[in-house]
């Protein structure tokens, strides 16, 4: 039931009384102006109290008949001159049993609410939310920030014109609406200074929780970064760089430290699009000393940072790192070519680590002594330990041999069909092969064929703390289930584009992104987690997980909320992922048993009564 759409009323005294009066207006012509019409006002209604503007209202039989709606409401004329409707209470139905009278039945609301348990219980008393309320509890912008995340979560979506219709149907940590404006008050409000905050609090209650809580397993963080499109002609930091998805638009980067056992976020930060990778592990390193990051963890990252100057960087800066490094070094070729008879040997042989073959290499490296020679010029050098891990997957050598063989072989079919290569079979002929002009006819380079296959099913790892191979290829491993997971919510997150325009909102925009990535992230490693500890796979991905989750409703009314039924498969679920089945809240002062009994007289009234939209607080006179 809708509060009714009342015409413009005008107040006039009479006596102790004051009377509500509906009125015409009409153009005067001589004036120029709109003025009351002559004996166009009629009584609607009065104030039931003497002397008094507000308060209840006790409306004209003629006004009911206009609007016959009225007869089921309380008016009432607040402060600001403005009448808010409620529903006339109802008789009781029984002096001796609880009551939900039907005022208060129609207030209750029905939501989606799972997935939002389950995610919220996951970040519940994490360094991550604690941060964010500390630094953004003021107006409750921390309860905000995380309504917006789970948005981006569960919705798949970047646009924020989206979320009002999203949070009308889903119980959120902030649950009032939040218009357009607001939600982009709240990223401007979200600035530099505070984000640097955020990442302060956050690092400092990491090791505090640590310190609490001593599991003495050691601490793997997965670096990783990538470039976010944009149309906008006005972000300072859009600039044309080497788009990591092919995109001819300008971008803007984005660097992540993520710990890799929960998925927690450990540093985040936004930089010009032109910048490469290579050149932001100094700024980064410089940063993690600032803000106190934990100088135990090790970093890992793959070829993108694992250069020899950002190797030297790590060195300098007393930094851990488990590295991927490309095989063409000239330290690897070295070392593989010493090693290539054991890498060989089934006496290397790991089923353990995916059928891979391993060595490893005690070495060292000579570095720099400083930042400030900027790895330019000669200076005196230190010389480190490192270890240096070399696999060989003899499955995937054999795959490359054979795709390139089969590749090949299109080549010469053509070449006797007299058909005319395209341009990829082109660049295999004249890559692998050579013309013998006295026989006419092509044949295969064999030592181009052989070298390329030489690297191939090779990976080398290097670090200056893992000594066990079969512990660094772990660690790598999941950093790469990092990186899928945030690719995947990169993706499925629609943050390929950027959909701010302006500095001013731009950076509380990739914050509340970045909150909704990690919240995402933990989530896909809290579920990896629970299926390596037995959690029958009953879904195909963790997006129809949530949303398998979100089928669970809560029913919010006066006295507290209540949640449907948990099927026993959503409680297999629960129990793995280590998270409490949602519980009825109840409001002080109602006990468990008055709330079951309210809620059968609840459910009575829902069956019995026309389904009503009423809100409680509908301005209807301006």
């Amino acid at each position: 039931m809708n509060a009714p759409e009342l015409p413009s009323l005008l107040m006039n005294r009479s006596g102790k009384f004051f009377y509500l009066y509906t009125y015409k207006n009409e153009w005067d012509p001589i004036k120029k102006r709109s003025k009351r019409a002559a004996g166009s006002t009629k009584k609607a209604g009065q104030l039931i109290e003497p002397n008094q503007k507000t308060g209840p209202i006790k409306w004209e039989p003629d006004f009911i008949k206009q609007f016959p709606d009225l007869d089921k409401l309380d008016a009432v004329r607040n402060g600001k001159g403005k009448i808010t409707f409620t529903l006339k209470e109802e008789p009781e139905l029984d002096e001796e049993q609880p009551v939900v009278r039907i005022k208060e039945a129609m207030k209750l609301e029905r939501k989606h609410a799972g997935a939002v348990w389950v995610l919220e219980q996951i970040i519940a008393d994490t360094p991550l939310s604690q941060a964010l309320h500390r630094v953004f509890g003021k107006f409750n912008v921390d309860r905000k920030i995380l309504s917006l995340a789970f948005f981006m979560v569960l919705e798949h979506e970047n646009s924020m014109s989206l979320y009002a219709p999203f949070a009308q149907k889903t119980r959120l940590p902030w649950a009032a609406p939040l218009t357009d404006g607001a939600i982009t008050r709240i990223f401007q409000s979200i600035s530099a200074d505070k984000i640097d905050r955020f990442l302060q609090e956050l690092n400092r209650l990491t090791i505090e929780h640590e310190e609490a809580n001593p599991n003495f397993r050691p601490k793997y963080w997965a670096l990783d970064s990538t470039s976010i499109s944009t149309y906008s002609r006005k972000l300072t930091k859009a600039a044309w760089g080497k788009n990591k998805d092919g995109d001819p638009l300008k971008q803007i980067n984005v660097l992540m430290v993520v710990d890799q056992h929960t998925g927690a976020p450990m540093y985040y930060r936004s930089y010009t699009g032109n910048i490469p990778d290579v050149f932001t592990v100094k700024h980064m390193l410089q940063e993690a000393c600032r803000i106190k990051l934990d100088s135990n963890a090790v970093y890992v990252a793959d070829r993108g940072y694992g250069s020899i100057k950002n190797i030297h960087r790590f060195f300098q800066a007393k930094a851990n790192f488990l590295f991927n490094i490309s095989t063409r070094l000239s330290m690897c070729k070295a070392l593989l070519a010493e090693n290539l008879q054991q890498l060989t040997d089934p006496k290397t042989y790991r089923s353990a680590l995916d059928g891979n073959n391993c060595v490893t290499c005690e070495c060292e490296w000579s570095y720099p002594v400083n930042f400030r020679t900027n790895c330019q010029h000669r200076v005196p050098k230190l010389k480190e330990k490192v270890f240096v891990h070399l696999y060989y997957n003899k499955r995937i050598r054999i795959e490359e041999e054979n795709n390139l063989s089969a590749n090949l072989e299109k080549v010469f079919t053509n070449l006797l069909l007299g058909k005319e290569l395209d341009e990829t079979l082109t660049a295999l002929r004249d890559t692998y092969m050579l013309y013998n002009p006295e026989k006419q006819e092509w044949n295969v380079n064999l030592k181009v064929f052989h070298e390329y296959l030489l690297l191939k099913g090779l990976r080398v790892l290097i670090s200056n703390t893992v000594k066990d191979p079969e512990e660094a290829y772990r660690a790598y491993y999941d950093r790469n289930e990092v990186e899928k997971a945030f690719n995947q919510y990169k993706d499925t997150l629609g943050f390929r584009r950027l959909r701010s325009s302006e500095d001013r909102s731009h950076a509380g925009r990739q914050f509340v992104q970045f909150i909704a990535t990690s919240i995402a992230i933990m989530f896909r490693k809290r579920l990896a987690n629970a299926k390596e500890r037995g959690l029958k796979a009953y879904y195909d991905s963790d997006a129809l997980l949530l949303k398998k989750l979100n089928q669970i409703e809560c029913s919010t009314f006066n006295d507290g909320t209540y949640y449907t039924e948990i099927t026993s498969k959503m409680a297999e679920v629960f129990n793995a992922l280590e998270v409490p089945a949602p519980d009825d809240e109840v409001s002080n002062g109602t006990t468990a048993t008055d709330l079951d009994e309210e809620l059968s007289i609840v459910d009575d009234l829902i069956d019995n009564e026309p389904d009503y939209d009423v809100k409680d607080d509908i301005d209807s006179l301006q």
